[in-house]
């Protein structure tokens, strides 16, 4: 018997009263880190087959084609699943591992990404809350990505869990085993990533610990960047729908998936494809007594987690907002005060020269940076903006500050790009689009395009408080159709975002996590 469909504010709304309730469980998988700059599992095992291929013929040059084509040889005649046994058996046990290590780690890896602060932000919410009772997350993962996200919330590291032990204090069950980053510690556990660590693990403490969170019916388990096309988490899940069948307790399951949409060139049949699996995949998910919610985008993973945490009001967020500003901000209760506007502009001004010279913007696009702060009313209004010149003219009083407020209330109730991004935490750009005035009234419609001179826009969110909570908007706007940040790489465009964000803090004079 297969499970109704949910619509997605159900599904969140489901999750929330099983974390209120103190039920609610996560298990979290590779995708949760590819964010981070850690590979998938595919990746992992391309890099391991490189690394052993490069040191078995150490005497000829390859290029990175050339390897990748042996890995795929490789992957054809031993399989997929069983090619790190492979290498595995033809290394010694340290120099396996020191391998393993560095392709999970090669290159530096960026910060934490939001999906594990939302998950450190649900862990460090469970603990004010004793009821709730979640002192742990479960996960695949070999890395330290959650435990150092949970450090920077909550002030210490939580305990490394690889064993069947889980103490009371903030803990990270690894039930893959753990792989420190630092090269020459050995790892924690049983690091199980091969064909034959997956059959040996059989009926391990992991193992059973995996079972009673799929069987226990008092349990909500919610997965998150976790692949259901893993065999292995495909059989725990077969064997919770055969255990239903017989009329045995078993959990409910949750997931969270994120299959991006086709990009605007993609060939027909990759279309036809993919949008044929968005249609298509919760009534096939429901057949296993599961509910899954497709995220539209893997950024927007996190928006999903903090209504768990927070609700989903947008008026919660924005009062949990200006409040840690307030008790933090030692400039926020006089924001609209001339010298302090002076400071602010001050500053924004430097940002503005500085990003002129570091991205070589032409000299005919105009920039001008502004910032949204939260507002009592389920609102956001403009704190501080500079439009070029001597700035004389961008000194906002309290008064203007209320004619130029955006609703934030709830995602189908946001108004404008900075209100959407409020609420989604995701950078939206935006060139004469629909959602520079998304739910804009008559009135504030006249009054704010009279008012608009730019053709682009980019917002960034601003969420580095204490508990991972919305704290405002940055946003930086061009003259230009095609502003300078269209043509930015990745590196340059996060680092872009950076500045502002800082930018941000720099007005404002908190501390931020």
């Amino acid at each position: 018997m297969s499970m109704s469909r949910l619509s997605a504010g159900d599904f969140v709304a489901n999750l929330q009263r099983s974390f209120q309730e103190g039920s609610l469980e996560f298990l979290v998988g590779a995708g949760a880190s590819i964010a981070s700059g850690l590979p998938s599992w595919n990746e992992l095992n391309r890099r391991l087959l490189s690394s052993f291929l490069a040191q078995e013929h150490s005497d000829l040059e390859f290029q990175s084609g050339d390897l990748d084509v042996a890995a795929r040889i490789f992957v054809d005649n031993f399989g997929r699943e069983a090619v790190v046994d492979v290498v595995r058996d033809k290394l010694p046990a340290e120099r396996y591992l020191d391998m393993l290590r560095d392709a999970l780690y090669r290159g530096v890896p960026k910060d934490v990404s939001s999906i594990h602060l939302e998950l450190a932000a649900i862990l460090a919410a469970s603990m004010d809350t004793p009821r709730r009772r979640l002192h742990g997350l479960y996960t695949f993962n070999f890395d330290d990505l959650l435990e150092r996200a949970a450090e920077r919330l909550l002030g210490k590291a939580p305990e490394v869990i690889v064993t069947g032990e889980r103490p009371a204090e903030p803990h990270v069950v690894h039930l893959h085993g753990y792989l420190p980053p630092t090269p020459g510690k050995t790892p924690s556990g049983t690091v199980v990533l091969s064909e034959k660590d997956y059959h040996e693990a059989r009926g391990d403490w992991a193992s059973r610990k995996l079972d009673d969170l799929f069987t226990e019916e008092k349990k909500t388990v919610l997965m998150v960047g976790l692949s259901l096309a893993d065999p292995r988490l495909r059989g725990l899940l077969l064997e919770r729908v055969k255990r239903a069948q017989r009329h045995q307790s078993v959990a409910r399951v949750y997931a969270l998936l994120s299959n991006n949409p086709p990009s605007p060139g993609a060939e027909l049949m990759d279309r036809l494809a993919r949008n044929f699996v968005r249609r298509h995949q919760e009534d096939f998910w429901a057949s296993w007594r599961m509910h899954v919610l497709d995220v539209e985008s893997h950024d927007l993973v996190p928006f999903y987690l903090r209504q768990i945490r927070l609700g989903s009001n947008g008026g919660t967020w924005a009062e949990k907002g200006e409040a840690f500003l307030r008790a933090t901000s030692p400039v926020f209760k006089d924001l609209y005060r001339e010298e302090v506007q002076r400071s602010a502009i001050n500053v924004l001004k430097g940002m503005h020269s500085f990003l002129k010279r570091r991205f070589a913007v032409l000299q005919e696009e105009e920039l001008h940076i502004g910032g949204f702060i939260p507002a009592a009313g389920a609102l956001i209004q403009l704190g501080f903006r500079y439009r070029g010149g001597d700035g004389t003219g961008d000194i906002i009083n309290e008064p203007y500050a209320r004619t130029r407020q955006l609703s934030v209330a709830s995602m189908e109730k946001a108004q404008g790009a900075s209100g959407f991004t409020f609420l989604r935490g995701v950078t939206l750009e935006a060139s004469r689009d629909p959602r520079l005035h998304a739910n804009f009234t008559a009135p504030m419609l006249e009054s704010w395009t009279h008012d608009q001179i730019f053709s682009s826009m980019v917002c960034v969110p601003i969420y580095d408080s204490a508990n991972w909570i919305p704290i405002g908007v940055i946003y930086l706007t061009s003259n230009r159709l095609k502003p300078f940040w269209a043509g930015l790489d990745t590196e340059d465009y996060e680092q872009l975002e950076t500045l502002l964000r800082n930018t941000f803090t720099e007005v404002l004079k908190y501390a931020p996590i």
